[in-house]
């Protein structure tokens, strides 16, 4: 036989047949493929609709009440507003306390539409900027959010070391920083140019003890 009509065969033993095939794709864990993220935003969105049809339904039998029908739309707009508003400073301003706004270095990573969890009820979904650098993570919420709650919180990067890395529905950090039950995207442990792992050290780009945070 010449070297080109090699052929490699391999055993039937390790080719699952269709019947095998379909089983597995109908015994797929529940929920698998989904990020808890968008679950989350779709939860969060499902709750703001909900609220507005109440807002609605409340205006609407008090200005019949009344008597004052075009008092309706100001207030079915106005009332979910208020309501977000004061929720998001709620959320928002202790942990801009907590952790202060520092400088962002200018070769920090910058995404948008990002989710992280910081604290019990400050579950923020696809609605955050978050630039990491050398030297810290800092957090912001993007526009209209933004504008109720200003102010960036800006977490040291050493802080990160106390957390542990998940890949469970996603690839996140967990943990707890100072108290704090933190949950962020797992992209954030790694800085922007000067490379350093989670645990401090300063590695070569795309080598070391970081390499693992860029798959």
């Amino acid at each position: 036989m010449r070297k080109g009509d090699e052929r490699f065969e391999v055993p039937e033993a390790t080719l699952p047949s269709a019947e095998d095939a379909s089983r597995a794709s109908n015994t797929r864990p529940l929920g698998a493929g989904r990020s808890p993220e968008r679950l989350e935003g779709l939860g969060l969105a499902l709750g703001i609709g909900l609220l507005m049809l109440v807002d609605v339904v409340i205006v609407v039998v008090l200005m019949r009440g009344s008597g004052h029908v075009a008092l309706v739309v100001p207030l079915v707009l106005v009332i979910p507003l208020a309501f977000v508003w004061l929720l998001m400073r709620l959320l928002w301003r202790p942990l801009i306390r907590r952790f202060p706004a520092q400088p962002v270095a200018p070769n920090a990573t910058r995404r948008s539409f990002q989710s992280a969890r910081l604290g019990l009820l400050g579950g923020f979904n696809n609605c955050l900027v978050i630039e990491s650098d050398a030297d810290h993570v800092h957090l912001r919420l993007m526009l209209p959010f933004g504008w109720m709650a200003p102010g960036t919180a800006s977490i040291p990067r050493a802080k990160l070391d106390a957390l542990a890395r998940h890949r469970f529905f996603g690839d996140h950090l967990v943990g707890q920083i100072d108290g704090l039950r933190v949950f962020l995207p797992a992209w954030v442990g790694r800085a922007a140019g000067a490379e350093r792992s989670l645990d401090g050290t300063t590695v070569a780009p795309g080598r070391g003890r970081g390499e693992d945070l860029r798959r």
